[in-house]
């Protein structure tokens, strides 16, 4: 049979577009393809993976992260062969803390033995990055200044932060302080040498200074009347005056009106601030009733 010379040239031009499309798909396979370099020597299992075959496959922006902090990924991630010879079985494990603590500090492993965190198996990479610093997200709206320390804190303490969008709080979201002006997330209660007076009067330092008379509330703990997050009262009191004393304090039927003058009702100064009268609630000098 005869082609004719249009036939022909039909059939070459199908056959070199054919040739075409098969070399754009051996690229795209070759591409696409996880693993090393050809030119790179795959090591074998239970053998140690400089982090320059590692980033052959993993994003290079983290080279210059490697060279400032950890360069060894093997120090951290275990099971490195393994991954490179089959990296379709799944990703290499991550670090513990325990794996964390080798290299940061004994001082750190005591701290966090006893530490909240690591009573709830919180990992440190839920906090931390090891290679490039996270963005965390948070406390939103007003708390565009908010630190990035407080913001990471605030993804997994959300009860807290929101006690920060109250009308009395401390200036958390407005960058002022930060959760660690306070806290160590590290440690914990019982490691901790300062108590808790002594945290808040590292600011609050007018209220801590050495008194003749001290109202017992401020001997035991500030959280006993202040919320140290927020509050919707003023001072952040855990609850609004008078109710915040009667707690505590019974009334005095011959200072406060409610004798039989005042036929057992109350009103006037029961009714309103108590530090109208008491203004020296967190200690005095002279005065046993902390009016002064």
């Amino acid at each position: 049979m005869v082609m004719s010379s249009r036939s022909a040239g039909v059939v070459t031009f199908a056959l070199l577009v054919a040739g075409w499309l098969g070399a754009v798909s051996v690229r795209a396979t070759s591409a696409g393809r996880a693993g090393p370099a050809s030119d790179t020597a795959v090591p074998a299992v239970g053998q140690g993976v400089p982090a320059d075959t590692c980033l052959t496959c993993h994003d290079r922006a983290n080279e210059t992260r490697l060279q400032e902090h950890h360069r060894d990924c093997q120090a951290c991630h275990s099971g490195g062969a393994a991954h490179i010879q089959a990296p379709e079985k799944g990703n290499i494990s991550r670090p513990a803390a325990g794996q964390c603590l080798t290299c940061h500090g004994t001082a750190m492993k005591g701290k966090w033995s006893f530490g909240q965190h690591a009573k709830a198996a919180v990992a440190c990479s839920s906090c931390h990055t090891i290679h490039a610093s996270r963005t965390p997200t948070g406390l939103e709206g007003r708390g565009k200044r908010i630190d990035r320390v407080s913001a990471m804190c605030g993804t997994c303490h959300t009860d807290v932060a929101a006690r920060f969008r109250l009308p009395s709080h401390h200036p958390v979201t407005e960058g002022a302080m930060s959760c660690t002006s306070c806290h160590d997330p590290h440690s914990g209660e019982r490691t901790s040498v300062r108590s808790e007076v002594e945290r808040c009067g590292a600011c609050h330092q007018a209220q801590r200074s050495p008194k003749a008379i001290v109202h017992p509330p401020v001997a035991e703990g500030c959280s006993t009347c202040h919320d140290p997050h927020g509050s919707a009262n003023r001072r952040l009191l855990v609850m609004a005056q008078p109710a915040l004393c009667i707690r505590c304090h019974s009334v005095a039927d011959n200072r406060h009106a409610v004798g039989a003058a005042a036929r057992g009702v109350l009103g006037g100064a029961v009714l309103r601030r108590c530090v109208g009268c008491h203004k020296a609630i967190h200690g005095g000098h002279m005065d046993p009733h902390l009016r002064y």
